[in-house]
This record gives C-alpha cells, structure tokens and sequence, in this order.
C-alpha cells in the first residue's frame, strides 16, 4: 500500500509537470519559473518520504527536459530573428537558469555561456 501511495504521486506530478509546460510555454519566462517551482516541490516530497530517489529522478529528468526544449526554443527565436525583444535574458545551456548579459558562467552550475 505505501508503494501505491509513491507510484500515484509519482503519476499525478508527472501530470502536473506536463499540464504546467502545455499551459505556460507561450510564456517562456513564467513557464521556466512555474518547472522551477515544480522542482523544487519534488525535492521537499522526496525529503518527506513521500517519493522515493528513482522517482525523484524521474520527475527531475522531466523538468529538466523541458527546461531545455524551453532553451533551445528561445535560443532558436533568437538566431532566427522572430523573437520581439534583442535584449532578452539569456539562460544556461545545461541547467536553464536565468543568466545576467555580462556572465561567464552560471552561477547555478559553473556552465560556461
């Protein structure tokens, strides 16, 4: 029965984290922010005991994926010229965190730019 429990909060965060990229990707921005949050929810339920480190993973692996479809999205507007704003903000190629336009490196993961 505990194993229940971790496989359907598994399957309903797996759920959240699709409905929440489908309804916020038009917004890149609200959308990375949104995943974010979902990531860092994951960490708390696997701190509780509520998911289990595979699950975990799995959720992580998810979001990280769309944080990088989000990336490579905004990256390909960019080159291409149909992005509205040339001084948009920029974001890390491996973790998809928001980069100031005169940084290096990330300071979420030392990625260099």
């Amino acid at each position: 029965m505990f194993k229940k429990g971790k496989r359907s909060a598994l399957s309903s965060y797996l759920t959240k984290i699709d409905s929440t990229y489908n309804q916020y990707a038009v917004d890149r921005i609200e959308c990375r922010t949104q995943l974010e949050r979902l990531k860092s929810d994951a960490i708390e339920m696997l701190k509780k005991g509520k998911i289990d480190e595979g699950h975990f993973l799995m959720l992580d692996e998810k979001i990280t994926q769309y944080l990088k479809d989000l990336t490579q999205t905004t990256a390909k507007e960019r080159l291409s010229g149909t992005s509205g704003d040339q001084a948009e903000a920029m974001f890390c190629k491996n973790c998809g965190a928001k980069l100031a336009s005169d940084e290096k490196l990330c300071r979420k993961c030392g990625t260099k730019r």
